[in-house]
């Protein structure tokens, strides 16, 4: 009981954090084409921002300075009409932004935009502890590769709360190992994160 309660306040100390963090992150629509994007008081020297369509391609990637995301405009009137998504990646968050685009206008509502707080990875004496907040996913799914590619692991897990879970890896083989989430959502293109992690680890779940 103390373990899994140390690991529900580190969880939710962590999003207290986040939540307390001056940050300003906000996108104003400019024109039937165009948007700005403005972000400010992030720590990162460099900001990873992508444009996707509906199907996850990338339809736009680029780093940006902190200078430069404080105003940065993003103009889509080469794109056809649909459903897109902006997904900013900084200080160890991500905050993903729904675009949809008319025939003549574009949509870009602040208060549909998603945080997500990337994965942390925590072992200890065979046990390793996972979290990470993912907003309104709906389910994720952990995949686990050794360093040859062969799958020791894989699970699907529904979400309706911050995702927590702690694996019992010490049958499983010296070696280095991999961890993939896949973060799904309703609407928006899923997101993908890995963690490398050195392990001795059968392997259970609690």
């Amino acid at each position: 009981m103390k373990s899994i309660l140390s690991l529900t306040l580190l969880l939710w100390s962590t999003l207290l954090l986040v939540a307390a963090s001056p940050i300003n992150f906000s996108t104003t629509v400019l024109d039937e084409h165009s948007f700005v994007l403005r972000l400010e008081q992030v720590i990162d020297t460099e900001i990873q921002v992508q444009i996707k369509d509906q199907r996850g391609f990338v339809l736009h990637e680029e780093g940006l300075s902190q200078q430069q995301a404080k105003s940065r405009r993003y103009d889509l009137r080469n794109l056809p009409a649909g459903n897109y998504v902006m997904i900013v990646d900084f200080d160890n968050q991500i905050k993903v932004q729904p675009i949809v685009k008319s025939a003549t206008a574009i949509e870009v509502d602040n208060d549909l935009a998603e945080t997500v707080i990337k994965p942390s990875l925590n072992y200890n004496n065979g046990l390793l502890d996972a979290n990470f907040f993912a907003g309104a996913a709906s389910a994720v799914d952990v995949k686990i590769q050794d360093d040859e590619g062969q799958v020791v692991y894989q699970e699907r897990q529904e979400l309706d709360s911050p995702f927590h879970k702690r694996y019992n890896l010490t049958q499983l083989p010296w070696g280095e190992y991999t961890f993939y989430f896949k973060v799904n959502y309703d609407g928006i293109p899923q997101l993908n994160f890995s963690e490398r992690i050195s392990i001795q680890a059968n392997l259970a779940a609690n």
